[in-house]
């Protein structure tokens, strides 16, 4: 297992992201089974997740060290796209 300092970091792209999003939820809205629905909906999950994961590591990073420009303009840039972009 990873310790946490060796967790690798990476911002995700928020248009990439964006978009993955709105198509897995086209894909939802014209499914017609529930396996369909339920597998679009896990797909949303994993892009939830993914970004999650990363809001996590920039929050506690920068929370280790307050001093941490990169960590802290990541926080900012976390905290924007979380509200929308």
């Amino acid at each position: 297992m990873k310790k946490f300092s060796e967790i690798e970091y990476k911002r995700p792209a928020f248009e990439t992201v964006k978009n993955d999003f709105l198509e897995i939820l086209e894909k939802l809205k014209s499914a017609d089974t529930y396996d369909a629905q339920k597998e679009f909906i896990y797909e949303i999950n994993r892009l939830i997740m993914a970004f999650d994961t990363a809001y996590e590591i920039v929050d506690i990073r920068y929370s280790i060290d307050t001093r941490d420009k990169f960590y802290e303009a990541e926080s900012e840039w976390m905290q924007k796209f979380e509200a929308g972009g």
